[in-house]
C-alpha cells in the first residue's frame, strides 16, 4: 500500500513537471523562466505547495 502511494505520488510530480514541455515553437531553442512559471502559475503552484504539506506533516511526525 505503502509503495502504491508514493508511485502516485511520483505520477503527480511528473506529469505536473512534464506539462511544461509543449510543441511550440519555443521547444527547440529552449524555454525560459517566464515560460515555466507561467505553467506552474495556471496550475495554481500544486505540487510546490504538495511538498510544502509532505515537509511540514514529516516535520510532525
Amino acid at each position: 500500500m505503502t509503495n502504491l502511494v508514493f508511485g502516485c505520488i511520483s505520477v503527480f510530480h511528473l506529469a505536473y513537471l512534464g506539462v511544461l514541455f509543449d510543441s511550440s515553437s519555443e521547444a527547440e531553442k529552449g524555454y525560459n523562466m517566464k515560460h515555466t512559471l507561467s505553467k506552474w502559475s495556471n496550475l495554481s503552484y500544486a505540487s510546490h505547495y504538495f511538498i510544502l504539506g509532505n515537509y511540514i506533516f514529516h516535520l510532525l511526525i
